[in-house]
Order: C-alpha cells, then sequence, then structure tokens
C-alpha cells in the first residue's frame, strides 16, 4: 500500500528495521526530456543519504510517498533535479612517484596557507 498525503518533511523518513539486505534496493527513473528524476528505495543507507540531502535542499528533493506494509514503512518514493545524477569512473591509479609529487604539491600548498592565514 502506498501511503501518500500532500507534503512529507524529512520528520516521515524512518529506518527500515525488518528489510533484508538482500532486498535492499534503489531504482532511478527520468525520461530523456524532463529535468525530473524518480528515486524509489528501500535501501536503508540510501535512506540516509536522501534524507541529508533533502535537509539541505529541501526545495529540490521531495518525498513524494511512502510504501508501507503492515503500517510499517518499506520503501521511499523521491523527486529531485536530473541535474544532480552523476555517474563516476573508478578513481585515478597513481604510480608511486606520482603519489610522492603529489604529496609534495600538497604539503606545499599547506605550508603557503598556514603562513597566509598567520599574517
Amino acid at each position: 500500500m502506498v501511503k501518500q498525503k500532500k507534503t512529507y518533511t524529512v520528520d516521515d523518513l524512518v529506518a527500515f528495521p525488518n528489510n533484508p539486505l538482500d532486498e535492499q534496493e534503489t531504482s532511478i527513473v527520468f525520461e530523456r526530456n524532463s529535468d525530473k528524476m524518480t528515486i524509489w528505495t528501500s535501501d536503508n543507507t540510501m535512506v540516509t543519504k536522501l534524507k541529508k540531502l533533502m535537509t539541505n535542499n529541501p526545495k529540490e528533493y521531495k518525498l513524494v510517498s511512502i510504501s508501507t506494509y503492515d503500517g510499517q514503512p518499506v520503501a521511499y518514493e523521491f523527486e529531485a533535479p536530473k541535474k544532480f545524477l552523476t555517474l563516476k569512473t573508478a578513481g585515478r591509479t597513481l604510480t608511486d612517484e606520482q603519489r610522492a609529487a603529489l604529496v609534495e604539491r600538497l604539503v606545499i600548498q599547506n605550508k603557503a596557507r598556514s603562513q597566509a592565514a598567520a599574517k
């Protein structure tokens, strides 16, 4: 059963205590000609992330429905701007020399920043 009311808030989000890990999933759906995406989730980790996004961006992330079973929430449906979806490749692999050079640059930058802040 889907529980719907006019407006949901972050306070309506609770963790799913009885969802087995192998049944927790997330689906993201959007149409090419739309600027919105729908995120459906029964995954506690995603609920935590989406709750934070709703808190920080209440105008952008909306909880639109709550699916329940025996009166308990089992899934949430969110709506958000499609432009917020990013797909990333794996991080870059550095050689030992590249890693050492990167560390050296960061040390120099941190020293410069510390000196500027001390003035």
